[in-house]
């Protein structure tokens, strides 16, 4: 009898032992569990890297610029058309700023182009209310959902493909294929003329050969199928 109850106290001695190991390997597992606070804060931590840096970088290059001169716009032009930053931005006031960024740029153009190009349209539509109004925090462009803020942009994106096209219809330039957002195209002769002078004047043959690969690379982005088309590096404004 002795002996079965020797046997009985050390499986309940080794039992405890079991169960105590279980009970700190179970805390040591909570402790890899976030809390409910933990998880919150990174979900406030996430949603605010998401808002600041959710655009890609080339995109975000694109906004920051059209920020900047919409800006510009107003530190010059905006006493002159009303424009009240406790009211914010109006039809009237962007319909203003896109006549300006048709008929200017900040750059000259190699080819002489008056403003900026025609898919610059595509950034003020898509880009000056939805993303430039909230940055600069005029009232009653913040803290809107995604929802409400398409539906509050609606009007100006309107207003500004209206516009843009009503001035490029009337517009003399650009209502024919010799307008200036046209390249006009070399024939062949002239680009192998162009390449003879290169190699002839250019002493320097790594220079004389970037001149040749420019010539080519010029050659290639000109060629289009008809007199009126356009190719890819006119409709994204790259034009050489």
């Amino acid at each position: 009898r002795s002996v079965c109850q020797n046997q009985e106290s050390e499986q309940d001695a080794a039992t405890h032992q079991m169960l105590a190991a279980a009970r700190v390997q179970r805390e040591l597992a909570k402790s890899f569990v976030p809390t409910e606070e933990q998880i919150r804060s990174r979900i406030a931590a996430r949603e605010k890297q998401a808002g600041d840096h959710g655009q890609v970088p080339k995109t975000q290059n694109q906004i920051d610029f059209l920020r900047r001169k919409w800006l510009r716009f107003l530190d010059a032009h905006g006493e002159a058309y009303g424009f009240d930053e406790d009211s914010g931005p109006t039809l009237e006031l962007v319909k203003h700023f896109t006549t300006c960024c048709y008929e200017t740029r900040e750059y000259d153009s190699s080819l002489d182009h008056k403003g900026m190009g025609d898919s610059f349209e595509l950034q003020l539509r898509y880009f000056l209310a939805k993303k430039v109004f909230p940055v600069v925090g005029y009232p009653g462009w913040t803290g809107l959902s995604e929802l409400a803020l398409n539906e509050k942009c609606e009007s100006y994106k309107t207003e500004i493909r209206e516009h843009w096209k009503r001035m490029k219809v009337s517009d003399d330039d650009m209502s024919s294929s010799e307008h200036g957002f046209v390249k006009q195209k070399w024939c062949d002769t002239m680009y192998f003329l162009a390449m003879d002078q290169d190699m002839m004047t250019t002493k320097d043959k790594t220079v004389a050969l970037m001149r040749l690969a420019l010539r080519s690379m010029v050659r290639l982005t000109c060629s289009r199928s008809g007199a009126i088309a356009k190719d890819w590096f006119d409709r994204a404004g790259l034009q050489v």
